[in-house]
């Protein structure tokens, strides 16, 4: 690969464990940043897998579900599993593996559906309205479908030039309609991909979610039902940064392990439960849904 780029391995760094001290902050950078000089300096792992391990999903049975920008659905794995719905990562304590599976547009797809159809997020009412609309719309949007990859898909497609859609519109959808739509193929495909991580030997039994669309009730709720597996959300909003503390502090020796320090550093606020009922309903639902990128490809491969 290196070859292929024209990059020589000399242009990269050392690479180290993490929580190995790596320096300190010199003259220069105390000054710059206020940061006192020599503050040991800790290598830690990338900011999605430092929010793994800021939510203490280090067990194959634990998922952290980001619901940011992107969608990011992680899972530790011993091995380095290989698959069509998520990219596969070293784990930032150096020991075992993170699956992730990721969708490029979610709270992304959100946003730019209320700010070009439900009179923008200047309004601070607009997120409550259409999620008091959206949770009377039943299962289903009334046969509303869409494809929220709007900034081209990740798995399982691995496609960056696929576009988003609405499907089956009706004079009696409403713009709760269209909102739950969108959160209903996000969240299908949340739940698609821990079906195959668990095909693969995973057994994802617990979530927490974290990023902004974690403080929509409406949304979490929508996650666990689908996908039958309670949803936890902790006190601490800023995973990544947890879970880079967690490496530092395991660096400068207040814990003998990484697996000691985030029991120790983290916790559960919240769990939000499914309801098992709605899972029949969930099924149907997706085995339709799955097939939009399919059912679509065409209008949007010849117009790109």
């Amino acid at each position: 690969i290196l070859d292929h780029l024209g990059i020589k391995p000399s242009q990269f760094p050392n690479a180290v464990r993490s929580g190995t001290r790596v320096g300190t902050v010199h003259a220069a950078a105390a000054t710059a940043t206020g940061l006192a000089e020599g503050t040991p300096v800790i290598a830690a792992g990338g900011d999605g897998q430092c929010a793994g391990l800021g939510v203490n999903a280090m067990r194959d049975s634990v998922v952290y579900l980001n619901l940011g920008t992107a969608i990011v659905a992680g899972i530790w794995s011993r091995e380095p599993v290989v698959g069509a719905f998520w990219r596969t990562m070293t784990s930032p304590t150096g020991d075992g593996y993170f699956l992730e599976a990721v969708q490029r547009a979610g709270v992304y797809f959100v946003n730019w559906f209320v700010d070009m159809f439900a009179g923008g997020r200047s309004d601070p009412a607009i997120f409550d309205r259409l999620e008091r609309e959206a949770a009377a719309v039943p299962i289903g949007s009334d046969g509303l479908l869409a494809g929220t990859t709007l900034v081209g898909c990740m798995d399982p497609h691995w496609d960056p030039s696929a576009r988003a859609s609405f499907i089956g519109m009706h004079p009696s959808h409403t713009l709760g309609h269209f909102y739950r739509a969108g959160l209903e193929a996000m969240t299908l495909q949340t739940a698609r991909a821990l079906e195959e991580m668990r095909s693969h030997g995973l057994s994802p039994a617990q979530m927490v979610a974290i990023g902004g669309g974690a403080n929509s009730r409406l949304w979490t709720k929508m996650i666990a039902d689908a996908t039958g597996i309670a949803i936890h959300k902790g006190h601490n909003a800023e995973a990544s940064s947890l879970g880079a503390a967690i490496s530092a502090a395991v660096g400068i020796g207040w814990f003998e392990g990484f697996a000691e320090a985030a029991d120790a550093m983290t916790s559960i606020a919240e769990t939000i439960e499914p309801d098992p009922s709605c899972r029949p309903a969930w099924d149907a639902l997706s085995a339709r849904q799955a097939k939009v990128f399919s059912a679509t490809q065409f209008a949007w491969r010849t117009a790109t």
